[in-house]
């Protein structure tokens, strides 16, 4: 099962994305965002808390180096819901 959230902006509301769907725990939660670039320390938490990050792939520059490798496009997203629904 496949459950994105979408925020405007992440600040501190993606915490509510784990404890809204806290059934889900151990399994990645999905946020959207239109934001552009967030401070490592929330990125590390995001992951800590198995947040995947999709944002617009002109944004992904926008984010710290070291963790735009980490951090989906929605392309990439909308591909792997494909392959988990069929």
């Amino acid at each position: 099962m496949v459950v994105p959230a979408a925020k405007t902006t992440c600040k501190d509301r993606w915490r509510q994305i784990p404890t809204k769907v806290d059934r889900m725990d151990g399994r990645t939660k999905f946020l959207v965002t239109m934001q552009q670039g967030n401070s490592p320390q929330q990125l590390r938490e995001m992951c800590e808390d198995h947040v995947q990050l999709i944002v617009p792939k002109q944004y992904i520059g926008t984010y710290p180096r070291e963790f735009q490798p980490n951090i989906w496009t929605v392309r990439r997203f909308i591909d792997y819901v494909k392959t988990v629904v069929s």
